[in-house]
């Protein structure tokens, strides 16, 4: 399908190009989201479409992801070329609504498009007086071309290492979220949940569920029968493990009909290894 626009600019849909009509014939080669965008709004001409339909049209159905930063960007994008194109003002924000193109739509070609067409890489380059209005669109037309190859076309690979960045942050901030799921049986003796005193996370080191396990036995600890949360805090005073002097606090809390703890037990052991 191909539009004219205010009959200054003829719209090639199919091949995704902004024409300006006449000597020349000066044409902008758009990114394949700005086709689309630039599509919906010049069918729906006058007609007020929200960011939602925006980005589900143009990103969505096309198994992108949408983005409103994305939207914002490409309607900025589509005002300045444009405003280079000698159209100001034809792209309207509706406040808390969406996006409207205000100008005249005639349909110059209504042949379907056969497949969409490929973004050509190198453009013809006609000598241009450089003080002149059709210099200064052809400076900004090969301006434009150059960003599209170099950002628009790269959003995706940026998108999806933000997406990785993410994990990788969410992941080292939550371990136990994500890969306590084989080191679950190691939180829990019988009924009671172990938790550090001082950070209050579940305990998954084998080690200190072996040490809490020998404080139940030897202090004939209840998690048999009843719920409970056992807090574990060890403390070190030597770095001598041949002088190996440690304390370790346990408490036992059960909790009460409200869920919160009603009533706590303490509990010391001291290992002290002499010369």
């Amino acid at each position: 399908m191909k539009y004219s626009i205010n009959n200054l600019v003829e719209f090639d849909a199919c091949a995704g190009i902004l024409i300006l009509l006449g000597e020349g014939n000066i044409s902008v080669q758009l990114s394949k989201p700005g086709c689309r965008l630039l599509n919906e709004l010049v069918t729906h001409s006058g007609i007020t479409l929200t960011r939602d339909e925006l980005l589900q049209n143009v990103w969505g159905d096309h198994g992108l992801i949408p983005s409103s930063n994305n939207l914002s960007n490409h309607i900025s994008f589509l005002r300045k070329i444009f405003s280079q194109l000698g159209m100001e003002d034809i792209i309207i924000t509706s406040p808390r609504e969406g996006f409207r193109l205000e100008a005249e739509v005639l349909i110059v070609s209504d042949s379907l498009c056969g497949q969409e067409e490929k973004i050509e890489e190198e453009e013809s380059v006609t000598e241009l007086k450089p003080g002149t209005r059709e210099g200064k669109i052809k400076r900004f037309q090969r301006f434009i071309n150059i960003f599209i190859r170099r950002e628009i076309f790269n959003i995706n690979f940026i998108i999806l290492a933000v997406i990785l960045f993410s994990l990788v942050i969410i992941t080292s901030r939550f371990p136990d979220v994500f890969f306590s799921r084989d080191k679950s049986a190691f939180s829990s003796v019988g009924l009671c949940h172990v938790f550090d005193l001082e950070s209050g996370r579940k305990i998954i080191d084998k080690n200190k569920i072996d040490i809490v396990k020998k404080i139940i036995n030897q202090k004939n600890i209840n998690c048999v029968n009843k719920k409970s949360h056992i807090y574990l805090k060890t403390t070190q005073f030597t770095n001598d493990a041949a002088h190996n002097q440690q304390a370790t606090f346990l408490v036992q809390c059960f909790s009460g009909q409200s869920g919160n703890k009603s009533k706590c037990e303490n509990y010391l052991s001291l290992t002290i290894h002499k010369p």
